[in-house]
């Protein structure tokens, strides 16, 4: 598969060309890494393997540390697919640390990816140029609520 994908415009996406035959497929693009899972639809437990371990050890998406953690989000692309009814089903996670197997998966973000207007355009805009979002750090939040409960009504 990797060598199929090679040839293949990916748009913002590229393919580590670093990895190997008989490992899972990697994309990435600024900021984002994507791990390609052929899964029965559960998150898969990391195991002793220490690089899978890594992957798997984000800081949490909502935390104030993640603003200035990595500079690359690992993310998991779960897929199962049911070749002789056609379907596919993904699934996009964000692991937040390890987990031993038949435990309950680590996860800060799970994204269904089942409905096709996602990719009836060729692509999934992963850029955020029109959202403005603004949200406190839990220091800023605090504050306000701190200042909120010094407030005396008249």
């Amino acid at each position: 598969m990797h060598k199929r994908l090679c040839g293949v415009d990916l748009g913002p996406w590229a393919l580590d060309l670093g990895q190997r035959n008989n490992t899972p497929i990697h994309l990435r693009t600024e900021g984002l890494a994507l791990r390609f899972l052929h899964t029965s639809g559960v998150v898969p437990a990391p195991g002793t393997n220490l690089a899978r371990q890594y992957w798997y050890s984000n800081q949490g998406l909502f935390d104030d540390e993640a603003l200035v953690a990595r500079s690359v989000e690992m993310l998991l692309l779960l897929w199962t697919a049911d070749f002789a009814a056609g379907t596919a089903f993904m699934r996009v996670v964000h692991p937040v640390g390890t987990w031993k197997y038949g435990e309950k998966a680590q996860t800060d973000l799970s994204i269904p990816l089942n409905d096709l207007e996602f990719f009836e355009d060729g692509g999934f805009d992963t850029r955020d140029d029109e959202e403005d979002l603004v949200m406190p750090s839990k220091r800023e939040a605090a504050e306000e609520t701190q200042e909120g409960a010094g407030s005396v009504s008249a």
